[in-house]
């Protein structure tokens, strides 16, 4: 399995260095598998899955750990530990797609056995929404982030026509639900 890890990887990049390796999964005399330890075969092959961070970021999160006084530092792939941690060993035939909005950025991933077969990010987050929100009803971006909290942009006719935020420091407010649910979308 070592060899055949690295028979598939050729980094070719001098920017960043390889931080995990994993399998889809692996093919033990044309039979797709999870586990290949303990099998015998004549031919071996697999779907692997390399991440990668930029030396770069590196170095320089490595410096500041280090003059923090942490001796051993780890880097590993959030979108693969997340997939590690939500899914199960029962579940490594099925390919799961995670989406991971955070308030600047999103992340999407594909995984499947134990790797990672896409991984992406793009700039758009929750945080976008409330500063739309913020922006368009001229209120704090604390009122805006509960009232995006609020929003249902699946509701049909016959719901409230408005969102309540009762903040305890300044007083509530009340936002139109068609135009809040407009600004979301």
């Amino acid at each position: 399995l070592k060899t055949l890890y690295e028979l598939g990887f050729e980094n070719t990049d001098c920017e960043y260095t390889l931080i995990h390796r994993s399998a889809v999964y692996y093919v033990v005399d044309n039979v797709k598998t999870h586990k290949p330890i303990g099998k015998k075969c004549s031919s071996l092959g697999a779907r692997l899955s390399y991440s990668m961070v930029s030396n770069n970021y590196k170095d320089v999160l490595s410096g500041i750990l280090s003059r923090l006084g942490v001796k051993t530092i780890h880097f590993i792939a959030e979108d693969f530990a997340e997939s590690q941690y939500l899914f199960s060993d029962s579940q490594l035939d099925e390919c799961k797609i995670i989406v991971d909005i955070g308030s600047a950025t999103t992340s999407l991933s594909i995984a499947c056995g134990e790797g990672l077969l896409y991984a992406s990010s793009f700039p758009l987050g929750g945080g976008l929404i409330t500063a739309y929100l913020s922006d368009k009803f001229m209120c704090d971006y604390d009122v805006a982030e509960v009232l995006k909290r609020k929003l249902n942009l699946g509701l049909r006719e016959n719901y409230t026509a408005s969102y309540i935020v009762d903040d305890r420091l300044v007083g509530d407010y009340t936002f139109s639900r068609d135009r809040a649910n407009e600004v979301a979308k």
